[in-house]
């Protein structure tokens, strides 16, 4: 299964191989953890002056804060700067690390760079969209055209649940991380096929033809009200993370 999986299908001919995939994993994984990180200095520096314009100011909890919003400052910039070597032209990061430079660190040279850069990479991905996207299945699926990225265990004990999602999915189907992580992926699944998914997941795992149906397809997956969104689809199988075979899911409009 390991040579299947290493020699046949990632090198297919869609161009969408290996490294591509793990590149996608990893600036999920990092972008996660910006996002998450540049939330929670924006709430200990709405604490800090909360505190600072208070009628009693408590001037341990104002430099307790103030540490701490240094700290992660700097390590907002760390992980802003690893994904930078991997995705230095990633719309959305430059939007985020713009507006968190412009509204919480107030670093108004800095932020419009990074702004002025996304809307120049935002104007060159609009006027190269035909040919990007007529070229091959990687290029449809580069990370500046957004899209919806799923990962699903294919552990035989939880097959089908859900490990991660990507903003974009709760942007387009209406569900928010927590009401799919740790679910089983049939919730986005209309009913007629999602009674039968975990058969369909089952009998490609166990017969490996999973493995030699990777090409781009048509789906269908339902919004939380219920609308059908018609989607192109790829798949991949991810290297062992956290000790368990997974599944990459992208999906685009």
């Amino acid at each position: 299964q390991n040579d299947v999986f290493y020699n046949e299908n990632l090198q297919n001919n869609t161009g969408f191989n290996l490294s591509k995939v793990i590149s996608v994993l990893d600036f999920c994984e990092l972008y996660h953890i910006l996002r998450n990180r540049l939330d929670l200095t924006a709430s200990y520096e709405l604490s800090f002056w909360k505190e600072i314009l208070s009628d009693k100011p408590d001037v341990e909890k104002i430099q307790r804060l103030g540490l701490q919003i240094l700290s992660h400052l700097k390590e907002s910039h760390k992980i802003f700067s690893q994904i930078e070597k991997s995705q230095p032209n990633n719309i959305k990061v430059l939007q985020l690390y713009g507006r968190f430079q412009e509204l919480v660190v107030q670093n108004p040279e800095k932020a419009c760079d990074l702004l002025d850069q996304a809307q120049t990479q935002s104007t060159l991905l609009v006027a190269s969209r035909g040919d990007i996207f007529a070229n091959s299945v990687a290029n449809r699926y580069v990370l500046n055209s957004r899209p919806m990225i799923v990962t699903v265990s294919m552990e035989l004990k939880t097959l089908g649940i859900v490990r991660y999602v990507s903003e974009e999915v709760e942007q387009n189907l209406g569900f928010s991380p927590e009401e799919l992580i740790g679910f089983n992926i049939s919730k986005i699944i209309p009913l007629q096929i999602a009674k039968v998914h975990d058969d369909i997941l089952l009998r490609y795992y166990e017969n490996l033809s999973f493995y030699k149906s990777l090409e781009e397809r048509i789906i269908f997956p339902q919004t939380k009200t219920g609308y059908i969104l018609p989607a192109a689809l790829i798949i991949r199988i991810l290297p062992f993370r956290q000790g368990e075979i997974k599944i990459l899911a992208m999906m685009r409009k």
